[in-house]
């Protein structure tokens, strides 16, 4: 799996997944987003437009992080004396692995846009709606 990271107008990093996401290679992406969480970058997006699979590990890994990054970007508000919301968009998601996290109902808990644009959109909403 490759992986690479930009930063994108309005506090929001978005992080490129290319190959396969298995357990051979979360330890790669959970390093990434504990060194962006401790810098303070909690409004993420992963595209997983190229990612070929996903194994149930990497489901699970995401699940995860959905949830680390929520409770990191909590902790960052209090910290500031403001409200961070910490937000994961997981965009790009096709085909089977699609379907593998419909059928496990992870729609509902996970955020998912058809594409990068979609969640930025989703993300710059989001902020204006934070009361600060």
């Amino acid at each position: 799996m490759e992986l690479s990271i930009q930063q994108l107008q309005g506090n929001i990093t978005l992080i490129t997944l290319d190959g396969g996401l298995d357990n051979a290679t979360l330890r790669a992406l959970r390093n990434s987003i504990d060194k962006l969480l401790h810098a303070g970058h909690c409004r993420i997006i992963i595209d997983c437009a190229k990612l070929a699979f996903v194994s149930s590990a990497g489901i699970g890994t995401l699940v995860s992080l959905h949830r680390q990054i929520k409770d990191a970007g909590g902790n960052a508000g209090e910290r500031s004396g403001g409200n961070s919301a910490g937000e994961l968009w997981i965009a790009g998601v096709t085909g089977a692995v699609f379907e593998v996290m419909e059928l496990m109902n992870l729609d509902s808990i996970l955020n998912l846009s058809d594409d990068v644009q979609h969640a930025r959109r989703a993300l710059c909403h989001t902020q204006d709606d934070t009361p600060g």
